[in-house]
């Protein structure tokens, strides 16, 4: 599970990223992804 999680961490650095600093340092974008990983390792 932990190599999930580092594998997720790269895309959300490889997409989220971008897309925090287009935005203007919304933190709430850059989180969102994140709470959705939780939300699915909580269901699983």
């Amino acid at each position: 599970m932990l190599h999930v999680y580092h594998y997720l961490t790269n895309i959300i650095n490889q997409t989220v990223l971008p897309l925090h600093k287009k935005a203007g340092g919304n933190h709430f974008l850059r989180l969102l992804p994140i709470i959705c990983y939780w939300y699915l390792f909580d269901n699983t």
